[in-house]
């Protein structure tokens, strides 16, 4: 195919070269702001991981009640009617 086009023209065809242009950083500038980011998201994850034993006379475990989710009819009560 080439060569055809070369017999057809006598040039070869143009090319477009693609140059990236300067980074910002050097690549190590942004591996460190991210490992700064990830430090401080799990600086953050850190203090808070305890959080149930903070408020004990909030954690409560409530019983399950199946009502309203599908295959479980939905009773009616007199006092659901107000």
């Amino acid at each position: 195919m080439f060569d055809l086009l070369l017999q057809a023209t006598g040039t070869a065809p143009d090319t477009v070269l693609v140059h990236p242009g300067p980074m910002v950083f050097p690549p190590i500038v942004f591996g460190i702001i991210t490992l700064v980011i990830l430090l401080a998201l799990h600086a953050i994850t850190f203090a808070f991981r305890n959080m149930a034993q903070a408020h004990p006379d909030k954690s409560a475990v409530l019983p399950y009640e199946p009502v309203g989710h599908p295959g479980t009819p939905i009773i009616d009560t007199a006092a659901d009617r107000h």
